[in-house]
């Protein structure tokens, strides 16, 4: 079952259902598994490589594999030669324009893009209070996934069978999948601190909930990023944290953290020793780099929320609820937009300052001469300063900006 479930031809097999198939690609997928079978390692084990008297798939001169749910990944797999011509793998394929536009939306709402748009435009312009509770436990699951795969240490699936349409997160791991974890953690935070506090029907909320979670799921498949196996762990881990962190998420416990003196020495101290913790892979990977930005961008925004609170009180969320839900007229909808494009437009700026000093900071006062050297030694303290700054930014400066000029 375990086996089934992290089968790389299953996911080869979801793509070709929804139309993703190699340009260059002679034989069906039940072909490419014969060939494989005659020079496997038994039991579904799949070979450093495959040849025929036309194909021959090139492991860069490398015969090093790695081992993955009892399927073995040749490492890496880049270029394939076929009748003295060299073509990139993955990069040439047709597809249902439908269904990929629709997947690439699904794993869109997983990446950066999507948590730099969403978060600042629920803060500034829906609800403040659902937008840092979700915040939070996006963070801590992210921190958790992102330790886990370089933990595990699986690799994604190998491509062929599988088409890397994603092919620059093809370096990273894959067990556990964030994207599921993501795509779980956001919705259901967003109905279960919602339902509450607007009125709306329970079901409305749930059936938004797991749509969101199957479309981004099922995007990983797509994509050629995650096996089941990786997708289903994922959410596992997802629902335990929900489970087990919520009901820690109460009023009470809101209003403690952001009246005590305390919290700006717990969220500095506290992420950092998080990043000192954070497992090193034996291979170089982003995602120590890109859990640093969420963690550190997170405590920005709570730092942010305890400096406006901390002196005017914690508001009561619930006072007046629960709301209705309207849809915003034209001229409500152009006020919304315009906050969000002057916040952005604050925010960019403060990024692009404080990335450019801490890079040319840090290394002056470490001595550090060496270019190879200067971008490692500054990244992290990078990713400390310039993000923290940017949550305190988005959540405490541009509000007050607001403010000011009465929108």
């Amino acid at each position: 079952m375990l086996k089934a479930l992290g089968d790389p031809y299953v996911v080869a097999k979801f793509q070709q259902t929804f139309g993703l198939r190699r340009v260059d690609e002679n034989d069906d997928l039940s072909k490419m598994r014969d060939q494989n079978d005659s020079s496997s390692l038994g039991n579904g084990h799949v070979s450093d490589g495959y040849s025929t008297h036309n194909n021959h798939l090139l492991t860069n001169g490398s015969n090093h594999a790695h081992q993955r749910n009892g399927f073995v990944k040749p490492e890496p797999l880049e270029k394939s030669k076929s009748a003295g011509k060299e073509k990139k793998i993955g990069q040439q394929y047709e597809c249902n324009r439908f269904f990929h536009a629709l997947f690439v939306f699904g794993s869109t709402l997983g990446y950066e893009s999507f948590y730099l748009t969403f978060f600042p435009f629920l803060i500034w312009n829906i609800d403040e209070y659902l937008a840092r509770r979700t915040v939070i436990l996006w963070a801590v699951i992210m921190y958790l996934g992102q330790s886990a795969k370089d933990v595990i240490q699986w690799p994604r699936p190998p491509s062929p069978p599988v088409i890397s349409v994603e092919k620059r997160f093809q370096v990273e791991y894959g067990m556990p999948s964030t994207h599921a974890m993501v795509g779980t953690i956001i919705p259901f935070c967003l109905v279960y601190f919602s339902y509450d506090r607007y009125q709306y029907p329970l079901y409305i909320g749930v059936i938004f909930g797991i749509c969101w979670c199957v479309l981004v799921s099922t995007s990983r498949l797509y994509m050629g990023m995650h096996t089941l196996q990786d997708l289903l762990v994922g959410i596992a881990f997802a629902v335990v944290l929900l489970v087990t962190v919520i009901p820690l998420l109460d009023v009470s416990i809101d209003k403690w953290v952001f009246s005590s003196p305390n919290t700006p020495i717990f969220l500095i101290v506290v992420p950092m020793i998080m990043i000192l913790m954070y497992p090193s892979p034996p291979k170089y990977t982003q995602t120590k780099a890109d859990t640093a930005t969420i963690i550190f961008g997170a405590c920005g925004a709570l730092l942010g929320t305890w400096g406006r609170f901390y002196f005017q009180g914690v508001p009561d969320p619930y006072q007046g609820a629960p709301y209705p839900i309207r849809i915003p007229g034209y001229e409500e909808m152009f006020w919304m937009i315009g906050k969000f494009l002057f916040g952005v437009g604050v925010i960019i700026p403060t990024r692009a300052v404080m990335k450019s000093t801490v890079h040319a900071v840090v290394p002056w006062l470490l001595a550090e001469t060496d270019p190879k050297k200067m971008k490692s030694v500054s990244e992290i303290p990078h990713r400390f300063l310039t993000y923290i700054t940017v949550g305190f930014t988005a959540v405490f400066f541009v509000p007050h900006i607001f403010a000011y000029v009465g929108v």
